[in-house]
């Protein structure tokens, strides 16, 4: 049986996204913990220093086993250390959502803000599923980590290919696992900024599927879905734009993916797009029959800078820029 892996933490699930310079000084720290490599130490020590919230410095390395887990309910900033060229010193071995800010509840409205969260120069190594999960929080910063080796989950969800989906992501803001009946207002709010982050995710024979979705974008440079990976399915998803001009649907960086049945609406600078650029093709995707009859484009419903791709449905706007591309309208 083939694998399929959702990789949903750089493809845009974001209420809204904005990008910081990296002139943050290091701050004064209210509790430090240091890590003995010892499961039954290491997560107890650092689920207390959290809970008395403030900042915390993590020194050294931390084994959190094969479940390992820090549940975040007051606001806080977690640090590691960092050499001279800002690369995490502090590593986190294991563990399974090793940062959670779980729901207080699922009854409308929710009762509160959740809690402002820091997560900045950690070494994530070996973690099941995500390293971070957050579906409650004013306030988030994910900012100069390193995840590594990101072992899939098995998520018990029939489809056409079998009873199961793995699933590995590096980071996850939203309630999609939390709270799959329905998007719960509220849950996930304030400025949320992921920068400088490097992600490897490991899977044998990797593919990326993400299907079903509602995503609303609210920032003025939001995205719904940025695809990175070659071979994705997007398919399925409902995606809003509500902020302008310059927020967008869906980008596919990657090649030789299948962006079907999806449905954008809003205003935006595009609807679908694929893109060429630094050592991303967007070239040989399929995008067809996907809904864009209530979106209103500043720029083009359809954008592609990529070449032979090809594009299935109702006459719309195109701005192509690649060379071999096709474009099948029923008009």
């Amino acid at each position: 049986m083939k694998r399929y892996v959702a990789v949903l933490s750089i493809i845009g699930l974001f209420l809204s996204c904005s990008h910081l310079t990296s002139t943050e000084s290091t701050p004064s720290f209210d509790s430090s913990v240091t890590g003995q490599s010892d499961v039954g130490q290491d997560v107890k020590a650092v689920q207390e220093a959290v809970d008395k919230g403030g900042t915390v410095l993590l020194k050294g390395t931390f084994d959190f086993g094969p479940r390992g887990q820090v549940n975040i309910k007051n606001d806080v900033a977690v640090w590691g250390e960092s050499d001279g060229n800002g690369r995490p010193l502090t590593k986190i071995v294991g563990g399974f959502w090793v940062f959670h800010s779980p729901l207080p509840s699922t009854d409308l409205p929710l009762p509160g803000p959740g809690p402002k969260i820091k997560i900045k120069n950690i070494h994530f190594d070996g973690v099941t599923w995500s390293p971070m999960h957050f579906p409650f929080t004013s306030g988030a910063e994910i900012s100069g980590n390193k995840i590594t080796n990101v072992q899939p989950f098995k998520l018990p969800i029939k489809w056409q290919g079998g009873d199961f989906v793995l699933v590995q992501t590096g980071i996850i803001l939203g309630t999609r696992f939390a709270h799959k009946p329905k998007y719960l207002p509220g849950a996930v709010t304030g400025k949320l900024v992921v920068e400088n982050n490097e992600i490897d995710l490991k899977c044998e024979n990797p593919k990326t599927t993400i299907a079903k979705n509602n995503i609303q974008a609210n920032g003025a440079l939001s995205s719904g879905i940025i695809s990175l990976s070659d071979g994705t399915l997007i398919q399925e998803n409902h995606i809003e734009l509500t902020n302008g001009p310059k927020t967008k649907g869906i980008t596919q960086f990657g090649s030789y993916g299948n962006i079907s049945k999806n449905k954008i609406k809003g205003t935006g600078a595009w609807a679908v797009a694929a893109i060429s650029w630094k050592s991303f093709k967007g070239s040989g995707n399929i995008f067809e029959w996907n809904d864009m009859s209530e979106f209103k484009a500043s720029s083009a419903d359809i954008y592609c800078t990529g070449d032979k791709n090809t594009f299935i449905g109702p006459e719309c706007k195109v701005i192509d820029k690649g060379e071999g591309n096709k474009i099948l309208a029923d008009k």
